[in-house]
């Protein structure tokens, strides 16, 4: 299986699917973590992370999928 995620020309760190797989979750140099929907390839929302992504930064959902 195999999903391209290109934003910008930011370096995408860190690609997570949702547990029910419909959503992947990124994280971007610089700029914040990305929700995006599986079939459509749109993006669903960005999240400003409270602390500065220049150096290493994760993310990951909950087994449940209700938090990220």
């Amino acid at each position: 299986f195999h999903v391209s995620i290109r934003h910008s020309d930011e370096s995408t760190w860190n690609a997570v699917f949702h547990p029910n797989g419909d959503m992947i979750a990124s994280v971007e140099y610089g700029s914040g973590v990305y929700v995006w929907d599986v079939e459509t390839g749109q993006e669903l929302k960005q999240i400003t992370p409270p602390v500065d992504c220049s150096r290493a930064c994760t993310v990951e959902f909950s087994p449940d999928g209700q938090l990220l």
